[in-house]
């Protein structure tokens, strides 16, 4: 199925959303509340129009270890950046519901 191959670029814009709107570091994060809110944010993020750079700034630099002096955190920004539109556009033509995209990246944990 070409659509769970192409979780992971979704899994890693859609946590950078979820990373910029939390309080908590994401480490911190409830996983109960992550699956209750998982379909509102993925919903927001698929109708959201603009997303700030600092947002993947702030990501980049977490997932980096390092701070926006680092080039890498630049190249990771951008690579983000650009497929947020692709991903979006994706997501539209295959008609994959928010309740799906949680299923498929395996967000509620398994009882």
């Amino acid at each position: 199925n070409t659509e769970v191959l192409k979780m992971p670029r979704l899994a890693l814009i859609f946590f950078a959303l979820l990373a910029s709107t939390a309080a908590a570091p994401i480490d911190d994060i409830d996983p109960e509340k992550l699956c209750k809110y998982c379909p509102m944010l993925v919903n927001l993020f698929l109708n959201n129009k603009t997303i700030d750079e600092k947002v993947f700034d702030k990501f980049c630099a977490t997932v980096l270890k390092s701070d926006d002096s680092n080039p890498m955190v630049k190249v990771c920004e951008a690579g983000l950046m650009g497929e947020l539109e692709h991903i979006k556009e994706e997501m539209a033509q295959t008609g994959v519901t928010p309740d799906q995209i949680c299923k498929l990246l395996r967000v509620c944990p398994r009882h």
